[in-house]
């Protein structure tokens, strides 16, 4: 408890020494660069309507999501939903979302100046996502943000999703990496939770899906209320200190 009460009250000055030679940043996506919710929600509502069941409010399939799509619509569905009436909501939603990705989707204020900076000062950028492959490498490069990236990666199985820190671990040895140089990105508890099993660090952003008093609860060492407020705690030019 005393540790935790300390991280919360270190000054701006101490939260920015924490996260200076950060090398990788691995990002979320939904609710963390890019406000998608109105399509999700769209999908979502369409693949309840396939399956004789009334659409839902914006904020309650907000709440839902985070775990993939199969398993965002087995929570709209509720627990007396069958397996079969779930997989047929599931290809509903995913089949509408291919194609509609990007209707209403926009990147955060200062989303794209920012990776912007955060790369001429060295450091590589990432994205790992529960949302299918295919569509977080479309949002991207509709959004013009993909080029800003070294890697992106969403829902491929088998490959697990988050919070397994697979994919973290393999871009640190890719890129020869430590974990005190890599930092999470995130609105969720998947993020937090794979920055941990990863072994390292995560800051929540507090515009997403989560407070920043939740995001503080599950483990996030810093949360910000705008993107770029991430300039203000990394350092990617700064050498490590052992």
């Amino acid at each position: 408890m005393a540790k935790k009460k300390s991280r919360q009250a270190a000054s701006p000055r101490a939260r920015k020494a924490r996260f200076r030679a950060v090398r990788l940043i691995v990002f979320d996506l939904d609710g963390t660069l890019v406000d998608t919710f109105e399509d999700i929600a769209a999908a979502a509502n369409h693949a309840l309507g396939l399956v004789g069941r009334p659409p839902q409010d914006l904020s309650l399939i907000m709440s839902r999501v985070g775990g993939g799509g199969r398993n965002l619509m087995a929570k709209c569905l509720g627990k007396d939903a069958t397996e079969q009436e779930i997989t047929r909501a599931f290809k509903g939603w995913r089949d509408y979302y291919k194609a509609h990705p990007c209707v209403h989707a926009r990147a955060y204020p200062g989303v794209k100046e920012t990776l912007e900076s955060l790369r001429l000062k060295g450091a590589r950028l990432a994205v790992l996502s529960n949302k299918l492959h295919e569509i977080t490498v479309e949002i991207l490069r509709q959004l013009g943000l993909f080029e800003y990236l070294d890697s992106v990666q969403g829902e491929a199985p088998p490959k697990p999703r988050k919070p397994d820190p697979g994919e973290i671990l393999r871009l640190m040895q890719a890129y020869d990496i430590r974990r005190e140089e890599v930092l999470v990105v995130g609105d969720g508890e998947a993020d937090v939770q794979v920055a941990r099993n990863a072994g390292v660090r995560v800051v929540g952003v507090s515009y997403g899906v989560n407070t920043a008093a939740r995001l503080r609860e599950m483990g996030a060492e810093a949360v910000i209320a705008r993107f770029p407020e991430l300039l203000e705690l990394v350092s990617p030019e700064e050498s490590a200190e052992c």
